[in-house]
């Protein structure tokens, strides 16, 4: 007797255990979703970080439609305190475009050595050639995951052309699809019809393809025309960082000599210093210019990398350079 009943008291024991962890689990997730202030006292930074990603990927899971058509699934938009009927009422969104892991971690410093933006958002068409243009839509600031069938639409402006990476360009609106990780992408063209007007440009502005509301952070200006002429490989110089004050990574100073009259700006560009590896904007800079520093953004020392929301880990290796004089009128 005591036999049968062996089996029957390990079953109740093995289904109180689980009962247990899932009331712990359950417990656990709704701390979470509260943002109760205990978590911080029991749970490092990091570790919050992934609880609140995993708790946020359980209730996306669960709940993975979108009544209202703002691109946010309604799990997401629950747990983050949003009404998922609302088309108005949702996190902010915006753009992270691609930069091979290290441009938008750069900056140029200025002659008093306050740093300035690198070209994220500042697009100089290569007059002839499609600008490939690719990246993330944001939730706040970071990686997220979107509801299946979210679409943007852009509107190309007068002179310019859109096309699906690869595709053939044209004069239409373009209706590009949201991956479940926010990625886009698309080409652009500018005719040869475009004439630029100095310190100005148009811009792309994508639009929720269904609700129409615009994704402000997403837009690409100015666009301008560009003609480029022979590429200067600059002699360049690694200083320490207490050489500039404001430079928590490594610090290029770059220079170069000649530069033909006919150039109307310097276009800086880096790569990873590796064969092959992409060249990306770092600034548009006059003519007369003849040096520059360039630093890395890097983290303080002792600093932890928080890799929960990026798209990316930044990337740390050496870089190389190149100065590109270019014109905004035919040569």
């Amino acid at each position: 007797m005591q036999h049968r009943r062996f089996p029957i008291l390990l079953a109740s024991s093995g289904l109180v255990m689980f009962l247990l962890l899932l009331t712990g689990y359950v417990g656990l997730g709704w701390a979470v979703w509260k943002r109760q202030s205990w978590t911080s006292r029991f749970f490092e930074e990091e570790t919050r970080y992934r609880l609140f990603d995993h708790y946020l990927a359980v209730f996306e899971a669960l709940r993975p439609d979108d009544q209202d058509a703002d691109g946010l699934t309604d799990g997401y938009e629950v747990f983050v305190g949003r009404d998922p009927r609302n088309p108005k009422d949702h996190s902010a969104m915006g753009g992270q475009w691609d930069t091979d892991g290290f441009v938008a971690e750069v900056r140029e410093a200025l002659g008093d050595g306050i740093p300035f933006e690198s070209m994220e958002w500042d697009r100089w068409v290569k007059a002839g050639e499609p600008l490939p243009l690719r990246g993330h839509v944001t939730i706040e600031s970071s990686a997220g995951t979107f509801a299946a069938g979210f679409q943007l639409r852009i509107t190309p402006p007068p002179g310019y052309l859109l096309a699906a990476p690869g595709g053939a360009p044209s004069a239409s609106p373009l209706t590009v699809p949201v991956g479940r990780d926010g990625s886009i992408g698309w080409d652009v063209y500018v005719s040869e019809k475009v004439r630029n007007e100095p310190g100005l440009g148009p811009c792309l502005n994508p639009q929720n393809a269904i609700t129409g509301e615009p994704l402000i952070d997403t837009r690409v200006c100015p666009l301008q025309r560009r003609w480029d002429l022979d590429p200067i490989i600059p002699a360049v110089q690694i200083e320490k960082e207490a050489d500039n004050p404001h430079a928590r990574g490594t610090n290029y100073h770059l220079k170069w000599g000649y530069v033909l009259s006919s150039a109307e700006g310097l276009l800086v560009e880096a790569a990873r210093d590796q064969d092959g590896a992409p060249w990306n904007p770092v600034a548009m800079l006059e003519p007369t210019r003849r040096e520059c520093h360039v630093y890395e953004y890097g983290l303080y020392p002792g600093e932890k990398v928080l890799k929960i929301h990026g798209f990316v880990i930044p990337y740390s290796g050496l870089l190389k350079f190149r100065v590109i004089p270019t014109r905004f009128s035919p040569p």
